[in-house]
């Protein structure tokens, strides 16, 4: 196999209420990191299956970084730069909104 698939990630409105759905549905394990809620996932397939994440998606932007500015300047704080998701296409940034909510923006680089 030339370009095996070797992760997936799930983007959710409701991040727990989404991996609460998967993790019921498919008997997966889920491990979720609090401060990003999100949520990586065993699906226990052992040689069959690929692993993932369950996690808060955010809507896309012609500008990740000017979004994280913006953000900053509208009282929330940046999770670090805005990175380029290698071979996706994508660039994604992460910043907490003044009520401390986790969001995600992704920047379509094509």
């Amino acid at each position: 196999m030339t370009n095996p698939i070797v992760h997936f990630e799930i983007a959710a409105k409701d991040a727990a209420k989404l991996q609460q759905f998967y993790t019921g549905l498919f008997n997966w394990d889920l491990q979720v990191f609090e401060q990003f809620s999100y949520g990586m996932v065993e699906t226990k397939d052992g040689d069959l299956g690929i692993n993932g994440a369950i996690f808060p998606g955010g809507p896309q932007v012609a500008d990740a970084d000017a979004a994280l500015k913006k953000a900053e300047e509208l009282g929330g704080k940046s999770l670090g730069p805005a990175v380029e998701v290698e071979g996706q296409g994508i660039k994604v940034a992460q910043f907490i909104d003044p009520e401390g909510n986790v969001c995600g923006v992704v920047q379509p680089l094509s």
